[in-house]
């Protein structure tokens, strides 16, 4: 995708979740929009195709018709609505989107074990937990809201993050699969969370030894 000029872009510009994927009380219902799942979608249209192609063969019973019937009618009708949630993001609003989106894919490559390391088990329990629940991840937060996130200080979690990758590259027409940013690189080669890990060691051993120093 080749870059525009840049210009300003609201929190309105982009929105991913729309009113089916809310519920009564306007939070939203699911961690994904309803556009995001394309195999619901396609099952969707298939139990339509099916059962319009019942009624017009003669195939239900006389007593169901109008059941059917109006079972399609929901479900077109829902269809609609699903189709009509989808982002149609342009101009400053792509641009941006999709720079947030880069920024993210990035800190998570960084942030991720290698392929090495995932399949020789060198990958840190322990880390990975931190990765995945501690707020690391810098992000805009025009983009986390729009994705249904609320951030802490402009950061947001390793799982947040990939939530984040999905919706946006989803709505971009751009890759969704987190694997993929899985760098091949060899052992200790964890750029996990812009050095938190190494900080909170150092953080325990300045503990330990205060500790050993006042039981002295």
């Amino acid at each position: 995708m080749a870059p525009r000029a840049k210009a300003q872009v609201n929190k309105d510009d982009i929105v991913f979740f729309n009113e089916i994927d809310l519920k009564k009380d306007g939070s939203i219902s699911s961690e994904y929009p309803c556009w995001f799942f394309d195999v619901h979608i396609e099952e969707m249209k298939e139990s339509i195709a099916s059962k319009k192609r019942q009624l017009k063969l003669g195939l239900v019973h006389p007593e169901m018709v109008g059941r059917v019937q109006a079972e399609v009618e929901n479900q077109e009708k829902r269809m609609k609505e699903i189709e009509n949630s989808k982002p149609k993001l342009s101009g400053a609003a792509q641009d941006f989107a999709y720079g947030e989106y880069k920024k993210l894919c990035d800190q998570l490559s960084d942030s991720m074990p290698t392929r090495r390391e995932d399949r020789q088990g060198f990958v840190r329990p322990h880390e990975e937990l931190q990765r995945l629940n501690t707020p690391y991840v810098s992000v805009d937060p025009k983009i986390a809201a729009a994705c249904g996130i609320k951030g802490s200080k402009g950061k947001i979690t390793g799982k947040q993050a990939a939530r984040c990758v999905q919706i946006i590259g989803k709505a971009l027409g751009e890759n969704t699969n987190i694997e993929r940013l899985r760098r091949d690189g060899g052992v200790e080669s964890y750029k996990t969370m812009d050095g938190m890990t190494a900080k909170i060691l150092e953080r325990l051993a300045e503990g330990s030894k205060r500790a050993m120093d006042e039981g002295r």
